[in-house]
């Protein structure tokens, strides 16, 4: 072993000691703060409820027009704030850390905020915030008004495959390249054919949904 392997090999020592002491602090620093953000929704009546979603090549900034689109279909005004501390101060330890070692980044910088209901974004899910009927009622308006962009919402490489298919149908009819009885046609085989055995019940609710929406577009 050379002197320059030997150094890098102390060096890989000491940044791992550095790296432990650091996700300590942050750890410690959860600790204090889980415990205040469960507090606080206890108090105000609040849920949290997560929803998958993963980002087909657009930023966050695009995700959280798009549900605040979704927001004002169903009369609820928003705008984009910044987290609390309870909720940033960990994630900003944590993404110091996770910068250094992987290049990667939460994304939980920015929130959606709306009456009675608050959107977070992370890297593969929505985290919605608020009274229970309401967090019902947006999750639904997310899930409608996401049928027109390439952002999924399903985990499964199929459902994803769906929700493509259901976009891009839905994107020939708007551009004039497919009727609308054709793409009426193409849903509902999508439908009564692509579902698999295995697909979990809330895949199964999310796909109807979308395809519903769409055909209901249509329609009108």
């Amino acid at each position: 072993i050379t002197r320059a392997d030997k150094k890098k090999y102390f060096e890989c020592i000491i940044r791992g000691y550095r790296y432990s002491a650091l996700l300590g602090c942050a750890m410690a620093v959860i600790l204090v703060c889980a415990p205040v953000i469960r507090i606080r929704r206890i108090t105000k009546k609040n849920i949290a409820k997560s929803m998958d979603m993963h980002i087909a090549g657009n930023g966050n900034i695009y995700v959280m027009d798009e549900i605040r689109k979704s927001l004002r279909k169903i009369g609820i005004s928003s705008t984009i704030k910044i987290p609390s501390k309870f909720y940033s101060l960990p994630t900003k330890m944590l993404n110091g850390i996770m910068k250094e070692l992987f290049n990667y980044v939460s994304d939980r910088e920015l929130y959606v905020a709306g009456e009675k209901i608050n959107v977070y974004l992370n890297s593969t899910d929505i985290m919605l915030e608020g009274k229970p009927d309401v967090v019902e009622k947006v999750q639904s308006a997310i899930v409608k008004g996401f049928v027109e962009n390439n952002i999924f919402l399903t985990n499964s490489k199929n459902s994803q495959k769906i929700e493509f298919e259901i976009f891009n149908t839905y994107n020939k009819w708007k551009n004039n390249d497919e009727a609308g009885n054709e793409a009426i046609g193409m849903l509902r085989n999508l439908a009564n054919t692509a579902f698999e055995e295995d697909m979990t019940y809330n895949e199964r609710a999310l796909l109807s949904v979308q395809i519903n929406e769409v055909q209901n577009n249509i329609l009108a």
